[in-house]
This record gives C-alpha cells, structure tokens and sequence, in this order.
C-alpha cells in the first residue's frame, strides 16, 4: 500500500492521497524531474494484458491535448502496480459538486456539457472513444471550467474478468448507452449517450433509466433503452433527449451538441470564444445528426460568413498562363469544372496539387509520388546541416479524400480562399495540418511536419503548400492520374482492400463484426472492429522502399508471396502486423514496392495475434491479382 513520502520509479514523490474507487487511487505528487505538481493515478493491475491494454489507451490518452482534456504525462509500470502520470488540476469531480450542492442550474449544466462536447469532439477527430463519460471523469474548477479525464483507461481495465459485468459487458450502467449494454462495441455515438446521462444526472440528481437497486438492475434497464425525461431541463430538454436517443445513428455527433449546448448557456461556456468559433465546427463522418441542427449550423455559418466571423480571403493566383502546377500536374489533363474540382478520387493526382517552385524558398524540394498510400503525394523539403551539422528534412504530404471524410476539429480556423474553403487547425508537436473543401464537399488534406531535426516554420510549409493547392482548386479539376498508372493491371491501384477478406477467413478472429467493413478513400484500405470485443483488423496499401527484415520483421513465405511477420508485446497481450509484397518496380528514384500492410490487435497474446494475422496475410496474398 503505497504511503505519503513514496518515490514512484525514482522521481515521482507522494504526497497526499487525493481520491480512491474501485479502479485504484489518485495521489498529489511532485516531479523531481521538472519540478512541478502532477496526479498520479494507481491501478494497482499486474496482470499481463491489464498493462498492454493500459498502455495502449495511455498512449491515445497522451495524444490528446486541450484546454478541456486532463493531460497525460507517463505510464510507470512497478511491482505494486501501474502508475499513470497525469495533469494535475485543482478541482473536484462533477460527483463530488452533486453530493455537496445537490443538482446544477439549467444553465450550469449546459456550460459544463458544452465544454465536455467540445472536449469529446476534439478526442473523436483522433480516434479516440472515451468510453466512460460519468460525473466522476468530470473535473469541475472553482471557476465552472471543466475538463474530461480518463479517456480509455478505465475501459483498458474494465476488460479484466474481475472488471467485467454479466454477458461481457463493461462500464457503468447508470450512464451506459443501450447499445453498448447489449453487447455491441463503444462508439462515439455512446459516449454521446454517456454526456446526456451526466447532464441528466447533474438536472435531476439520478440517472435517465430511474431509480434501481444495484448495477445489475440498472443493466438491465440500459438494455431496454427507457428514459425518463428531466422535469428541470426547460429549453435544455430538446438536446438531451437528442443525446439519450436509443439509436446511435439518432444522436448528435459532439460538434452539434457542444454549439446547441454554447446556445443554451447564453454564451457562458468557456469552451468557445466567438460564435464564428461555433458555426465553424461540423461533425465529423459519422451520420450521427439532429434533423433540425443540420439546417441550425447551415444557417449559423452562412451568417458567420456575411457577418465576418469568417474572413474572406482572395489568394493570389499561383500560376500564370496556365503554369504546370506540379512536376505531374498537367493544365490539359485537369478537366472541365462540371464533375467538380477534385472529381473521382481513384484518378486524381494528388501530386497536381503540388507547387515545387513555390518551396523553394525553404530549401531543396523533391516530390515524392511513391510513398503511403495512393491518395498521398509528399513533397521533402531539405534545408540542409542546422549549426550542430544534422541534416534538417521536413515533409509536406497532399491527400484527396471524397466528401464526408474529414472534418475540421473543434478549435480550427476557417477563411475563404475563392471558392475553397481552408481551415486552418491547430499546431501540434512540429507538424501543421490544413484542410480545403471544394464546393462540391470533397477534402485535400496538407501535413507540413519535420522529418529529419528541427526544421524552421513548419507552419509556413503549410501555408505556401496550402495556398498552391487551393489556387488550382479554385481554377481548374485536379489533374488526372497518368492513364498507364489506372490502366496497369501489376498494380494495387485497381483493386479494392474490402474484397481481398471474405467473412470466411475473418470468422477466425473471435470476436470481430465481419459484416461491417470500414473502407477508406478510393478503396485502398479496409477495418473491421470487434462486436463487444476489443478484437481489430486493418488492411492497407502501401508504397515505398521493399520492406526488409531489418525494418519490417520476420521474412516469410504466404500464399506464395513474400512477406514479413512483427509482433509487438508479449504472452499476456500485444498485436501483430503482417506486410506482404506485392510487386517491385523501378522509378526515376530506384526500386520501389506496392505492399499490404495487415494489421490485427485483441484480446490474447501477441503470438495468437501473429497466428491470426499470418492467417489472414496467407488469405490476402491469395486473392491478389497476378502480376505481370
């Protein structure tokens, strides 16, 4: 039992015990390392595959960083247990604040769901589901700030047996959506559910499914789906009801709650800073809408635009009479403007929307077409030797993405250029993204980040990059792939990553929902998840250097084909990664490959994750089509 006064992995001294559960205890604790305060959480798990999992989430967890999420600073593995290293907040959870002042003000409610909203989008645009979003993951300041804690950890631990509820359910019932209490995989759309029940529970001091005498009972109202209205809401009752809807594709995705729930609070939410702030999020690919918020945000955007919350921009034009725009990009191949300016996305080129020349100014430029995916073209920029003599790289990549894949976050930036819409999102640890949406709703999506040092201005890699792109979206329809790349039947280019898996050989994967494939742009990757399981499968094409058993693991035979085997964790849990070779071919550059990159994570050690991924790897190398 851990005591004040105990240094944690020879750096983090205890020194008072801040809160327990059944999950573990939260201490205040020093970083001798930086020299500050810091909350370290105990789980006091030594199980195996506790920790992998742990980890995992940890990492998603460590992603995450705003204003409204506690952030996560390390993960300390010792023999009493795990410690997670986390944000130190002076405050008290939303369960404390009910038990001491009983329930919230309409208007208290309605800021702190707000800011749990925008908290939630932000996690979401990151792929990370929450999956416990109660008042004791609510941290409430002094000043009704509040932020979202936990993010995965306690659903990393609930997979333990002794974790577990009845038919392999896990969570908390009292705020459980009723999909997840049959059964069925945490989505977005249940932590949706989950803010509603914390909302309604902060109205009305219960949950929305009543009264009931234990979690079992409470279980098994979730899995009826009956809420009971909130007596308290007043004009608050139209979105929680939204929020508690029993379908998920029902409730609003959180950019949609988090700008109704701003309404609501008369502009006192701290989440959001202007209303052109609000009108400027959008939900993200999900479906998940309210039928009267769709025409709500068209209208709060429109007016942000003639009001000016929204600048408009017009950018100078980067090309004169008819400049190529790109080493690939030809004017004659960019197509007349009806079928919309990026058109079929398995024959744009996405190299068309780069402008070397204009990079120049940042140091040498070489334009990369045969790197990840074929929805990608990168564009290296070398400055070369900073002062110390290390090379100094840096990376900007173009992606074409179809309509309804991409949305901005919470916090970004939107201008006009033209008829292009740029959003401008938020530095992150040296790397810039920008997004562009055409008039008919596709994206092109521009990464400036470093590759190699410390590269100057990455942001404004971005903006150059980003300002070249939305002039030929503003002028002409992205250039069409040279004709031999569709037509070659030697590559990936033609095929679909859906169909190379039947239900057959991904029935072996226990726990996996075969019949719901996630494809990706152009059909150039596929996911499948686990139906109330932690069970995920990937699959997705590649381009680059021929893998080799340095970078890419175990070199082996399957379906014919070479391949390489890695896996990662141990007997208690991991996941493994399978990449098979699909062709070599020689460019302007050297060889280059087109592989498959399988990837398959779950419950169980890494060494049944490699038999299940080989497995599928033997199945995919058999459904290829045969090279020339």
């Amino acid at each position: 039992m851990p005591n004040d006064g105990d240094l944690i992995d020879e750096r983090y001294r205890l020194e008072q015990r801040i809160g327990s559960g059944g999950m573990g205890e939260v201490w205040l604790a020093y970083d001798n390392g930086l020299e500050r305060q810091v909350a370290l959480k105990c789980t006091q798990s030594k199980e195996g595959g506790a920790v992998k999992r742990l980890r995992k989430e940890a990492c998603n967890a460590a992603r995450l960083h705003h204003p409204h999420i506690t952030s996560v600073f390390d993960l300390v593995d010792t023999p009493e247990g795990c410690w997670i290293v986390m944000e130190y907040v002076p405050s008290r959870s939303l369960a404390q604040v009910l038990d001491e002042r009983g329930v919230l003000s309409p208007s208290e409610v309605a800021s702190i769901g707000c800011q749990l909203a925008v908290a939630l989008d932000v996690s979401h645009r990151a792929g990370v589901v929450h999956g416990d979003v109660t008042p004791e993951n609510v941290l409430v300041g002094a000043d009704g700030f509040a932020k979202l804690t936990d993010f995965g950890i306690a659903r990393a631990l609930w997979r333990e047996d002794s974790r577990s509820w009845h038919g392999g359910v896990y969570g908390k019932p009292r705020y459980m959506a009723p999909e997840v209490a049959r059964g069925n995989r945490m989505t977005a759309a249940a932590d949706l559910f989950s803010l509603g029940a914390t909302l309604h529970t902060a109205l009305e001091g219960q949950s929305p499914y009543g009264a009931a005498e234990d979690p079992l009972a409470y279980l098994e109202l979730a899995k009826r789906g009956r809420v009971v209205p909130s007596p308290r809401a007043g004009a608050l009752g139209a979105p929680l009801r939204a929020l508690l809807a029993g379908r998920p594709e029902s409730r609003p995705c959180a950019a949609e709650a988090a700008r109704h729930l701003h309404e609501l609070a008369g502009g006192a939410c701290a989440c959001v800073r202007s209303p052109g702030n609000v009108g400027g999020m959008r939900c993200a690919p999900t479906g998940w809408v309210w039928t009267w918020s769709r025409v709500a945000g068209a209208v709060a955007l429109v007016l942000a635009l003639v009001a000016g919350a929204v600048t408009a921009v017009v950018v100078a034009r980067p090309f004169q009479d008819g400049a190529v725009a790109s080493e690939t990009g030809d004017p004659k191949n960019r197509g007349p403007r009806a079928g919309g300016p990026v058109g079929d996305v398995r024959s744009a080129d996405p190299c068309s929307l780069l402008e070397p020349r204009a990079m120049t100014r940042y140091g040498t430029v070489d334009i990369d077409p045969g790197y990840a995916n074929f929805d990608r073209c990168d564009l290296l920029v070398d400055k070369g030797e900073d002062e110390d003599g290390n090379p100094t790289v840096a990376d900007v990549s173009v992606t074409v993405l179809p309509a309804g894949a991409q949305q901005p976050s919470a916090l970004a930036k939107l201008r006009r250029a033209g008829s292009v819409t740029v959003v401008s999102e938020p530095p992150a640890d040296k790397e810039c993204e920008r997004l562009l949406q055409t008039e008919r709703g596709a994206w092109v999506r521009v990464v400036a980040k470093a590759v190699a040092g410390s590269p100057p201005r990455v942001c404004a890699l971005a903006d150059t990059a980003t300002s070249g792109a939305a002039g030929v979206l503003d002028r002409y329809a992205v250039a069409r792939r040279s004709p031999l790349a569709t037509a070659d039947r030697s590559s990936l280019i033609r095929s679909n990553a859906c169909a190379l898996l039947g239900e057959a050989a991904l029935g072996e994967v226990a726990g996996l929902d075969v019949r719901r494939p996630e494809a990706g742009a152009g059909g150039w990757s596929c996911g499948w998840q686990g139906s109330g399981s932690s069970a995920e499968v990937a699959l997705r094409f590649d381009q680059g250097q021929p893998p080799t058993a340095e970078d890419d693991g175990k070199p082996v035979r399957l379906g014919g084909r070479q391949a390489f085997v890695r896996a990662e964790g141990g007997e208690s849990g991991g996941s493994c990664t399978v990449k098979v070779l699909y062709r070599t071919y020689r460019a302007a550059d050297g060889l280059l490959s087109e592989t498959l990159l399988l990837e398959v994570s779950g419950p169980g050690s890494a060494t049944r994750q490699c038999a299940n991924a080989t497995a599928l790897g033997a199945a995919v190398a058999r459904s290829l089509p045969a090279t020339d």
